[in-house]
């Protein structure tokens, strides 16, 4: 799920940025742009970003990025799989020390921080009994202190959202109150977001953690060749925040530095509640291994925005038909499923009381298989989409998928071309 972020982010951003069919490179030497000092880039960026009239993610280009990413949960495209290892692999030969470091630290920190957080559960979930107001001062510090350490260190960023995730658990187990843990999370990064606004603040941050490997090296060589790939001052300012945030495992690097490529605060709160995308996977996750109920109540409401936002999207901005009544269609059957499932849940009450006696709080394991919230997922993302488009194919009326420029592209006209454009991108 979270590489598909990055796949459908590469594909819009590099869109016109390789021809001939090669793969796309990302180091220094891709092109004469990149070979720019520090000093010079920062002055091309806020160049750029003087320019800029007004919010880059109220612009076509800008709502195209929140598009890529309900596009993850609503109808990924299994194709630009291929495209993405091209890349992941022409990135990784260029820049092998820098690639193994990063990939390493990401996936052992998440692993290993992930088990360090629950195995201090039961003194974390001491802070279940705190007044509200004294456990949000915790979230909002929390997320300030993640805004630098996961900016640097990567894989770092569930060390700090997982606490919220078990407090508010325990909390909504001891006292029978609501699992806000996705809205507080998004309201919490609000204010780490709005750093960037800080006049010379994100300068500073580019100019001293964009050399720091694996993380600032990293995701800075992406952000600037994104910025680079733009036809446009929105669309270069648009497309560094943007993948920069949206790639897996950056942490927060993009939302120390947002601020020398945009200063709407429209802007850095839209992009960086797109960045804790990967921090809410993980907590539907998470939350799936205690509560399985209330983690397919938070898949729910993440496809709920994700679907509406295409049908909003595919009909009113873009004008594709087809997509439009895939997903209208898609909407009213995967919420109508979920409906009823939770009313075969109901008439299990009795059963559900009986399980509460016998198994206590893992009674919600019993009811609610773990498996269910990310499945719910997955079906929305691959699976009934997948099987819509076959059996459209075999009839010979598949709705096509959202290209750069917002075409409607049939599939059928052949394979995606061997770089990162699409058919009808120029």
């Amino acid at each position: 799920m979270l590489f598909a972020i990055q796949i459908l982010l590469l594909h819009h951003a590099f869109s016109s940025e390789v021809e001939g069919g090669e793969p796309l490179s990302i180091s220094r030497e891709s092109s004469a742009k990149t070979t720019d000092t520090k000093e010079t880039f920062i002055k091309r960026a806020i160049a750029v970003r003087e320019k800029l009239t007004g919010p880059v993610m109220l612009t076509e280009d800008g709502l195209s990025m929140v598009d890529h990413v309900a596009t993850t949960l609503t109808d990924m495209d299994p194709q630009l799989v291929a495209k993405f290892c091209e890349w992941g692999a022409n990135f990784v030969r260029e820049n092998k020390c820098v690639a193994a470091t990063f990939f390493t630290l990401v996936g052992g920190l998440t692993v290993v921080l992930g088990n360090k957080v629950k195995s201090f559960a039961h003194v974390i979930e001491l802070a279940a009994d705190w007044r509200l107001p004294q456990r949000l001062a915790l979230y909002q510090t929390l997320m300030f202190i993640r805004v630098f350490v996961s900016g640097l260190v990567p894989g770092a960023s569930p060390a700090f959202t997982a606490p919220i995730q078990i407090i508010e658990n325990a909390s909504m187990r001891r006292y029978n109150t609501v699992d806000h843990t996705m809205a507080i999370t998004m309201v919490a990064s609000v204010l780490p977001n709005l750093l960037a606004r800080i006049p010379g603040f994100s300068e500073f941050c580019w100019r001293y953690g964009s050399e720091v490997p694996p993380l600032g090296k990293t995701v800075s060589i992406i952000m600037r060749d994104a910025f680079n790939a733009g036809h446009n001052d929105k669309e270069k300012a648009g497309n560094a925040i943007a993948l920069g945030h949206f790639t897996p495992g950056s942490g927060t690097f993009t939302s120390l530095v947002a601020g020398m490529f945009v200063l709407s605060i429209f802007d850095l709160l839209v992009s960086g509640f797109l960045g804790i995308a990967d921090d809410l996977f993980l907590n539907v996750g998470l939350k799936s291994m205690t509560s399985p109920a209330e983690a397919l109540e938070d898949a729910q409401f993440m496809i709920i925005f994700a679907q509406l936002f295409k049908i909003i999207f595919s009909g009113a901005v873009q004008k594709m038909p087809g997509q439009f009544a895939m997903h209208a269609f898609n909407f009213v059957l995967i919420q109508s499923a979920l409906l009823a499932y939770q009313v075969f849940l109901e008439r299990k009450s009795e059963r559900y009381e009986l399980c509460m006696q016998q198994l206590g709080e893992n009674c919600l394991k019993a009811v609610v298989p773990v498996w269910v919230p990310f499945g719910t997922l997955v079906t929305a993302a691959m699976i009934l989409p997948g099987v819509e488009r076959f059996v459209l194919r075999c009839a010979g009326c598949e709705p096509g998928r959202t290209h750069h420029g917002g075409h409607e592209n049939s599939q059928n006209v052949g394979p995606l071309p061997t770089d990162l454009s699409s058919e009808g991108s120029e």
